[in-house]
């Protein structure tokens, strides 16, 4: 004899599991979102930058300047820890400094403004070198010359001593801020000077292009070293 079992009727899906599921889905599509709508104004802002750089005939009137700081910022609103954003912010203050120039004060201020998102760049991804690339150069236009600018010179030497893009700046740096360092950081920095003076000459030639830096780079810090840039 053939038992008949009873079939249950199929159960209705959870309400909770539901509202969970849309609420995740949800989540998901805002962080996808944004997440595109901030990498494309971070490259567009990059674009921004790099077209302004390439002559005086395309620097941007102060209105253009602003629209993009404010798109930055408009982003920063809802993602203040990305490091992406905060790095060009920190880029565009570092351009209206030395390019757009209203006053000596005020290009100050914006040197400020751009350290502040470089040491926040720096926290948040402490092994990227342009960070520290960047705090360094703006402190060094600043001329501020203490121990944040020797920590940010000796980290790009261990993160980046050969990167093309970084090299002359930290060349530069190196040679502008020998007089303050200390003992045990110079002969950090001379090792490194004297391995790019013989590995990449043509690079450190063009960095030291301004005889002022080139005449103390030989007569103070390679002095009695066999470098061929001083011969």
């Amino acid at each position: 004899m053939i038992s008949k079992q009873s079939v249950a009727s199929p159960k209705a899906g959870n309400p909770i599991w539901m509202i969970f599921s849309v609420i995740l889905l949800c989540g998901f599509l805002v962080f996808s979102l944004r997440t595109g709508v901030s990498y494309v104004v971070q490259y567009r802002t990059n674009a921004a930058i790099y077209v302004w750089q390439q002559s005086l005939a395309k620097k941007p009137s102060l209105n253009e300047w602003q629209d993009m700081l404010d798109s930055v910022e408009d982003m920063l609103v809802f993602d203040d820890k990305n490091p992406e954003l905060l790095n060009v912010r920190g880029l565009l203050y570092f351009y209206r400094a030395r390019n757009m120039p209203e006053s000596v004060q005020k290009s100050l201020q914006d040197y400020k403004h751009a350290m502040v998102d470089y040491r926040a760049v720096i926290a948040l991804r402490p092994a990227w070198p342009y960070g520290y690339h960047n705090l360094l150069y703006s402190k060094m236009l600043a001329n501020e010359v203490d121990a944040e600018m020797h920590h940010s010179l000796l980290n790009l030497i261990k993160l980046a001593p050969w990167e093309k893009a970084t090299l002359l700046d930290t060349v530069k740096a190196s040679v502008f801020a020998w007089a303050s360092l200390d003992v045990q950081s110079r002969k950090v920095v001379k090792s490194y000077l004297l391995s790019v003076s013989d590995k990449r000459q043509g690079e450190v030639r063009l960095a030291l292009s301004d005889r002022r830096y080139q005449a103390y780079f030989c007569k103070q810090i390679v002095k009695g070293e066999t470098v061929v840039l001083c011969q």
